[in-house]
């Protein structure tokens, strides 16, 4: 009978092993391979210029030498130099048209850096320059020239690249019934901030005093919001201008501190003589304006009956691109008109 159990136990114990092998194999996944492997990721692929920033979580542009990108926006902004920090924008994540003004600053990240070694700036080679900065960004450029020669059509621009008169577009744009009276005033109230914040004085605007500014545009920008004197196409017209007024101040300041030599930037109607003191604040604000006006506008009247889905990105790449035309002509004019007076 012994010699019968033996056998029958080693059989039962021998089951039971290969039964718990089993299950306890079932538990396991199976070991992945290339072939069945799929990776999921949240980090997109960035276009030629662009790279990911994890922090961000977005892409944002590559800049050159000089520049960083901004902690909040991502927009290429310049180093501080001459001893003071940088000023950093004032955002406004209510305003729609908020990516006007941090496309502008990459505009003039990607542009400036031409013209710092020399090179005289013409009308011709800043619209070259901004048009090979533009596609790399996306902006359709098809049909550049022809927005181009529309804006300047209706808005000629100034042959010294720096005398941009923003008071005389908005009158000009009214005249030509290209906006209400309503925005209108804002307009003028935005020329009037800017000239109280480019005021005539000689030093460099602390963070405090752009703080003052941008949140003064803001409460604007608010308003404009809800103003029943307002159609939806001049709301987003004014929200892109705005914007451009908070983020060209923040880019001005910071270039002229970088290539100043100094802490020193000039404001309002100061000559170029007075070195170190180069960069015209109030001009180059008043350029960057000017000129996102006359790109909203075209893109506006040109799109804006194919209905807003066409046309608001239209006049988001239509005012950077002709603000950042403007911008960089007034920035490279007085860089070279101050290089030449040394």
């Amino acid at each position: 009978m012994k010699k019968f159990l033996c056998p029958l136990v080693i059989i039962f114990l021998t089951v039971i092993s290969i039964t718990s092998c089993k299950k306890s194999s079932d538990l396991k996944s199976p070991p992945p391979t290339d072939s069945t492997t799929t990776v999921t990721s949240n980090v997109l692929q960035c276009g030629t210029g662009y790279q990911w920033d994890y922090y961000l979580n977005k892409c944002v542009p590559v800049c050159s030498s000089g520049y960083h990108n901004d902690s909040i926006t991502g927009a290429c902004v310049v180093d501080g130099g001459g001893g003071t920090s940088n000023i950093t924008v004032v955002t406004n994540p209510n305003n729609p048209m908020e990516n006007v003004g941090s496309d502008h600053n990459s505009g003039m990240a990607n542009v400036m850096p031409n013209y710092e070694n020399g090179l005289q700036p013409t009308y011709q080679n800043v619209l070259s320059y901004v048009k090979s900065w533009s596609y790399t960004v996306g902006f359709d450029t098809t049909n550049f020239m022809y927005a181009i020669n529309w804006e300047d059509a209706h808005f000629p621009p100034p042959a010294d690249l720096q005398s941009f008169d923003f008071d005389n577009e908005i009158s000009s744009a009214y005249s030509q019934g290209f906006i209400s009276y309503t925005a209108k005033n804002y307009l003028t109230n935005l020329s009037n901030e800017i000239k109280n914040f480019t005021a005539d004085t000689v030093n460099t605007p602390t963070q405090s005093q752009y703080n003052t500014y941008a949140n003064t545009l803001i409460n604007y920008e608010n308003e404009i919001k809800t103003d029943g004197g307002l159609d939806s196409a001049g709301r987003y017209e004014l929200d892109a201008i705005f914007a451009t007024a908070r983020y060209s101040a923040v880019y001005a300041i910071n270039y002229g501190v970088q290539h100043s030599g100094g802490i020193v930037v000039m404001r309002s109607t100061q000559t170029m003589s007075l070195w170190p003191s180069w960069l015209h604040l109030g001009r180059v604000v008043n350029g960057d304006c000017w000129g996102a006006l006359g790109g909203v506008l075209e893109g506006a009247y040109q799109f804006w009956e194919a209905g807003p889905e066409v046309a608001i990105p239209a006049m988001v790449a239509k005012g950077t691109i002709k603000g950042v035309v403007s911008s960089a002509g007034a920035v490279a004019a007085q860089y070279a008109a101050r290089n030449n007076s040394n």
